[in-house]
């Protein structure tokens, strides 16, 4: 059996994941994927479990987790610790953040609807009771002063 029985070139990895080759390049740099191998014309070679921790790491990602973060959590799952504290733990506090960034959201919200509620759209810009609070103004209500 030959000794790098599975591996893939970078092009190969890039398709199956779905990312360029510049991307698995910028993944090996940031540590994402071991350094790759290399073959004797200097090609990359990827280990075949390349493709599930790529996807580990779009996952990982697509709950709100930085890049820095998924890496982490494969270091976790590969280094076998006895139990899975630190991962919940850092779950939890993503969703503390999740819920603070969803309240300052709500007020943001609350905010522009109460300027929205100060124009009815029908005047001048000139006389814009919003661009008249970005400027620092107090915005009254208006009703179509035409």
């Amino acid at each position: 059996m030959r000794e790098h029985e599975g591996w893939m070139k970078i092009g190969e990895v890039a398709r199956r994941a779905g990312l360029s080759v510049d991307a698995l390049r910028f993944y090996e740099e940031r540590g994402v994927l071991p350094p790759a191998g290399r073959t004797a014309s200097g090609y990359r070679m990827f280990p075949p479990d390349t493709p599930e921790r790529l996807d580990f790491v779009a996952r990982a990602k697509s709950l709100g987790f930085s890049l820095d973060e998924a890496v982490e959590f494969l270091s976790l799952r590969s280094s076998g610790a006895s139990d899975s504290r630190q991962v919940l733990e850092k779950v939890r506090v993503r969703i503390e953040d999740l819920d603070r960034r969803m309240a300052e959201l709500s007020l943001l919200r609350d905010a522009l609807s109460a300027l929205a509620a100060t124009c009815d759209g029908n005047h001048p810009t000139a006389e814009c009771p919003i661009l008249e609070t970005f400027s620092g103004k107090s915005a009254e209500p208006c009703h179509g002063t035409r």
